[in-house]
């Protein structure tokens, strides 16, 4: 496993210390014929250190007089070493050595411990959910993308059969017991699903509970309502968290809108009300929490070879590499986006039958994301499998140039609910500060959030998303009678005008784009399926860009740009909201003209 193996002899360590690396690694030493340092039967010493070289010296070297610390240089003969390039490597590598040297004591010298999750016990009869540390009955996908059983000799079944006869959904990982505990807890407040461990057997006879008493339960206990409904209330609370929160925020949306339409404002006050209670939870939800066996991510840590980076992938609740990328290649024709895609594509196939070496992988990457002080980055696919490859590119070149990394949204296991009267869903620590004397902070913070709503849009107008979901593939490039754009062609001209924006509001080398023929694609129609994707892909993550450049509160939104002639951030924001609510009605009319528009 580990990839250098040097043998070591007291009479001749003279120059043999130089020849290691001054790097860091995880080594494994033994004493001669593979017996262990403690003499024949005993075992070996396995480690990690910053700095191999060092750390051999001090321990196999002339040790001084009345010295206590650990000398093994008279019985160690075999050393077994790899170099790494992060700490995160060296963690995921020294589990793996410890794993398959000591496999009945390696758990207590690792000291790891289980990721917090939530559980949707749905092989139930009446499903509940609880909070666990213990992931067993996995519903997993294959590498192809499609759904599998977690044990490979399964027969194949469809999705729905499995997760009946599999039984159990996980979502997480959380910070803590704690935090999963208060969200779970949070988040059944809006439904009505019961919270009771017991295993119900409904019987009209029953009193209920606290719960049923504050029509806070459906009580399927006492056959207060239908097997269907409590199952629908369940599947409700499924995509709940299978989204994170999404479904219920658009599901009050649509009741708000309705009732608003309906003239009954009582009604759609009180759905406004759901959402601004529902905001601040999902506000506090991390970035990694999602559902575990959809949970798909490439971690991006500094290589141990020159020039490159390690990637790393987790999915079907397993770690997986590294694998080195490099940065530096020179002559190669593809893009780096394009390199990206295919070395996630190719990344090596492993299956993981066991829960319990499923739990401790998800634990080493819960460990390392919840650190204070975290080195590296982490991206996520979305539910559709796609990748953030613009992202991924630039998050490559920040690791590999030692920069900081992007925020992420920390859970807060002791925020109230109820603490602040309206949070949106960007909110992070940037906005929260203390003002000097005199400073309105609500003012500037105002300022802010009013500035992210716009650019997010869906107020006065559709937002993007609505506007460009399930465009068919044969009309993109079609140009309606009467209009002089495609689909196509203000897509893209949408994202182009977008990044020329945000590159200038932060690129002080920025260089203007020649007008008009570099902010318009030179064809109607989109050269392949991938480049519609990719447009809109990288339209949402410059707009990403943009709303975390206006958020940061380092950020002087009314300061003249130096590299401009006049122009300050604020008005970048409110041109990129302008420009882009004015394209995103000419989308709507290109759509109704196709016959393809539903309000």
């Amino acid at each position: 496993m580990l990839a250098h193996k040097l043998t070591f002899s007291p009479e001749l360590d003279q120059g043999f210390f130089e020849e290691l690396p001054a790097a860091a690694a995880v080594f494994l030493l033994r004493g001669g014929s593979g017996s262990g340092v403690w003499g024949s039967g005993g075992e070996p010493y396995v480690s990690k250190t910053a700095n191999l070289r060092r750390r051999f010296e001090r321990l196999l070297g002339t040790p001084a007089e009345k010295s206590k610390r650990l000398n093994l240089r008279d019985r160690v003969r075999e050393i077994e070493f790899t170099p790494t390039g992060s700490d995160f490597e060296s963690q995921f590598l020294l589990y793996r050595v410890l794993r398959e040297t000591f496999p009945k004591t390696y758990a207590a010298r690792l000291r790891l411990r289980p990721a917090a999750l939530i559980k949707l016990h749905l092989e139930n009869d009446y499903p509940r959910a609880s909070v666990t540390t213990r992931l067993a009955g996995m519903h997993t996908r294959d590498f192809t993308g499609e759904d599998a059983p977690s044990n490979p000799s399964s027969p194949s079944v469809a999705p729905a059969e499995l997760r009946a006869s599999t039984g159990n959904l996980y979502y997480g990982p959380f910070p803590s017991r704690h935090a999963a505990e208060k969200f779970a807890s949070d988040a059944l407040d809006f439904f009505k699903m019961r919270r009771c461990v017991e295993d119900l057997n409904p019987d009209p006879s029953f009193p209920g509970c606290v719960y049923s008493e504050m029509k806070m339960c459906l009580a399927p206990c006492f056959k207060g309502c239908s097997d269907d409904e409590y199952q629908a209330e369940v599947a409700r609370v499924q995509k709940f968290f299978d989204t994170a929160g999404e479904s219920l925020a658009r599901e009050f949306a649509e009741q708000r809108d309705r009732a608003s339409a309906d003239l009954a404002f009582e009604e759609a006050a009180a759905s406004h009300n759901r959402i601004e209670k529902l905001k601040p939870l999902l506000a506090q939800l991390p970035e990694i929490v999602r559902r575990i066996d959809l949970l798909d991510a490439l971690i991006v840590q500094t290589g141990g070879e020159p020039g490159s980076v390690a990637l790393f992938r987790f999915r079907n609740a397993a770690l997986l590499g590294p694998v080195m990328f490099n940065v530096e290649l020179r002559g190669e024709p593809r893009s780096m986006e394009s390199r990206v895609e295919e070395l996630i594509r190719g990344f090596p196939v492993t299956q993981i039958e066991s829960a319990v070496e499923r739990t401790e992988q998800l634990a080493i990457l819960k460990r390392w994301y919840y650190r204070s002080t975290r080195l590296g980055e982490i991206f996520f696919a979305d539910e559709k499998g796609s990748w953030p490859l613009r992202r991924i590119v630039r998050g490559i070149g920040r690791v590999f140039k030692g920069e900081k990394a992007e925020e992420q949204r920390i859970f807060s296991a002791t925020e109230s609910r109820t603490a602040p009267s309206y949070q949106p869903p960007y909110s992070t620590n940037t906005l929260e500060y203390s003002p000097s004397s005199g400073e309105n902070m609500n003012t500037d913070q105002s300022l802010r959030m009013h500035l992210i709503e716009l650019l997010d849009g869906g107020h006065a107008h559709a937002a993007f998303d609505k506007v460009v979901e399930d465009f068919p593939a044969k009309l993109r490039g079609e140009i309606p009678p009467g209009l002089p754009h495609s689909a196509w062609m203000l897509v893209e001209h949408m994202r182009l005008a977008q990044w020329d924006i945000l590159d200038f509001s932060s690129n002080p080398k920025y260089h203007s784009l020649k007008w008009p023929d570099d902010y318009w694609p030179k064809s109607p129609a989109p050269p392949s399926a991938r480049a519609w994707d990719k447009s809109i892909e990288s339209f949402r993550d410059d707009c990403e860009a943009m709303k975390k450049l206006v958020k940061d509160r380092k950020t002087d939104l009314f300061a003249k740009i130096v590299w401009g002639d006049g122009q300050t951030v604020l008005r970048e924001a409110l041109l990129v909201a302008d420009h882009n609510s004015h394209h995103l009605g000419q989308l709507i009319d290109v759509r109704r003209l196709l016959g393809i528009w539903k309000p």
